[in-house]
C-alpha cells in the first residue's frame, strides 16, 4: 500500500490497496491526517515521527505500526518513508510503503508460544535437561538439572559439560566430544559416572540428540540425564548374591561329594557282609536268621540308594545327569518297601494293609501284621523301565510319614 502526505499530514493521495488491506475507501481517507489510521497506543508516536521527518531532524526509516480497518481491527504494517523536498529544501510531502505482516506476526506469535510451551516444559520436566554447544560448552539447564548436580544455574551456564565427569570417566566423555566435533554421531543413549558438587558419585544415563539450525546444520546438542544410582547399586548386590549362591553351591557339592564317599564306604561294607552272613545262614539251614539278614541288606541298599540320589542330584544341577533304561520287577520294588519299613511299624503298634486291584500277578508273602498279599493292578505291568526305580523312596516315605506320628492305628496304600 502506497501512501502521500502533505507537510501537515494530510494524505494526498493513496492506491486502491487500502480497499483490499484496510476496508477503506480511496475518498473516505482522502485529505484525512494519516496518524487518525493508526491504533491509538501507536498515534503519539507517529505524530511525533511524521513532525521530525518534515522538520528534517530526523531520517525517514523503516518501521512497524499497527494500522485500523474499518472493521476495527488492528492490521500491523511494515513501512519504509521517504522524505521529499522542494527547491529550498522544505518538506514537500512524505511518501510512506506499507506492507501487510499480519502473516508473519502470526508465525511470529505461534514461535513464542511454541517457544514458551517448550520452555515451561524444560523448566519443569522431571528429568534433568541441558543444552550444549557442539564445543561442550553448557548453554541452558532446567531445575532437575540444578538439583540433580548440586550445581546453581549460574555455575553451570558456559562450563564445559566435562566438569561433571568422575576421573575414572572422564576420557568416556572426552572420547564423545571429539566423535561429536568431528561429525560423527555417538549413541543417543549411554550410561556412565558422573560426580555431584559434594564430591558424591553417581551412576547416570545420558539420552542425547544434536539440534539443527534453520538450513538443517547441527549448532549443539540437547539431552536429558536420569540417575540411575540406585539401579546400579542393587544390580551390583544381585551380582554379588549370584557369586556368593555359586560359591556355596559348590562349596556344598564339595561337602556332598566328600560326605558321600564316606559313608559309601561302611555301607558297602555292611552290605557285603550282611551278603555273606545270608549265605553261611542258607548253607547252615538257620532260616530264622536269613530274613533278618535281608532286611539288613535291603536297608542298607535303601540308605546307599539315598546317597546315591544326592550325588544325582549334584549331577541334575551340572546337567550331568544319565539315565540308564533296563527293566525291573515292581512286585519286588513293593516287598522291598513292606520289608523296610515293617521294623517301624512294629515299634509303633501300627497294621499295614497293602491294597491291590485284582490281576492274575500276584504279590508275594507279606511280614506278619502287614495285611494279606494282594492283587496288582490290572494295567501296571510286571516290569518297569529303570526310571521308575526313583519310585521306591516316594513309597519308603509315604508309608514312613504316617507311621512316625500315629500309634496303634491303620495305615492302608492302594497299590
Amino acid at each position: 500500500m502506497i501512501l502521500t502526505c502533505a507537510p501537515d499530514g494530510a494524505i494526498i493521495s493513496v492506491n486502491r490497496a487500502i480497499e483490499t488491506r484496510l476496508g477503506r475507501s480511496r475518498e473516505a481517507v482522502l485529505g484525512q491526517p494519516w496518524y487518525q489510521l493508526t491504533a491509538p497506543a501507536w498515534r503519539q508516536q507517529a505524530q511525533g515521527q511524521f513532525q521530525q521527518w518534515v522538520d528534517g531532524q530526523k531520517q525517514p526509516q523503516m518501521f512497524e505500526i499497527e494500522l485500523i480497518a474499518s472493521n476495527g481491527r488492528l492490521v500491523p504494517f511494515e513501512a519504509w518513508t521517504n522524505r521529499v523536498p522542494d527547491e529550498q529544501g522544505e518538506a514537500l510531502e512524505i511518501r510512506m510503503i506499507l506492507r501487510d505482516i499480519s502473516a508473519r506476526r502470526e508465525v511470529e506469535q505461534a514461535l513464542k508460544a511454541s517457544e514458551l510451551r517448550y520452555r515451561n516444559l524444560f523448566e519443569h520436566a522431571n528429568d534433568a535437561m541441558a543444552t550444549c554447544g557442539l564445543d561442550g560448552a553448557l548453554l541452558s539447564v532446567n531445575r532437575a538439572f540444578e538439583k540433580l548436580f548440586g550445581y546453581p544455574r549460574e555455575d553451570l551456564i558456559g562450563q564445559s559439560y566435562l566438569l561433571l565427569a568422575t576421573p575414572a570417566s572422564l576420557p568416556q566423555w572426552q572420547d564423545r566430544l571429539r566423535r561429536v566435533l568431528k561429525g560423527e554421531r555417538p549413541s543417543r543413549l549411554w550410561e556412565t559416572e558422573a560426580l555431584h558438587k559434594s564430591g558424591r558419585l553417581m551412576f547416570v544415563e545420558f539420552r542425547s540428540g544434536y539440534m539443527y539450525d534453520r538450513a538443517g546444520k547441527p549448532v549443539g546438542f540437547e539431552g536429558t540425564v536420569r540417575d540411575i544410582t540406585a539401579r546400579k547399586l542393587e544390580e551390583q548386590a544381585l551380582r554379588e548374591a549370584k557369586e556368593a549362591a555359586e560359591e556355596a553351591n559348590r562349596a556344598k557339592s564339595q561337602f556332598l561329594a566328600n560326605m558321600s564317599h564316606e559313608l559309601r564306604t561302611p555301607l558297602n561294607a555292611i552290605i557285603g557282609y550282611s551278603e555273606m552272613l545270608q549265605e553261611e545262614a542258607e548253607d547252615r539251614d538257620q532260616t530264622h536268621y536269613v530274613t533278618d539278614l535281608q532286611k539288613i541288606r535291603t536297608a542298607a541298599r535303601h540308605l546307599l540308594a539315598l546317597i546315591n540320589g544326592i550325588l544325582d542330584l549334584s549331577k541334575i544341577e551340572a546337567g550331568r545327569m544319565e539315565l540308564h533304561v533296563e527293566a525291573f520287577d515292581v512286585m519286588a520294588m513293593i516287598e522291598d518297601v513292606v520289608a523296610t519299613i515293617h521294623p517301624l511299624m512294629e515299634q509303633s503298634t501300627n497294621t499295614l494293609t497293602v491294597t491291590c486291584a485284582p490281576t492274575s500277578v500276584r504279590c508275594g508273602p507279606m511280614p506278619p501284621k502287614c495285611g494279606r498279599a494282594c492283587s496288582i493292578y490290572s494295567a501296571m505291568p510286571a516290569s518297569l523301565p529303570s526310571w521308575a526305580r526313583l519310585f521306591w523312596r516316594p513309597p519308603a516315605c509315604v508309608v514312613n510319614r504316617p507311621n512316625g506320628f500315629t500309634f496303634a492305628s491303620q495305615i492302608t496304600v492302594l497299590a
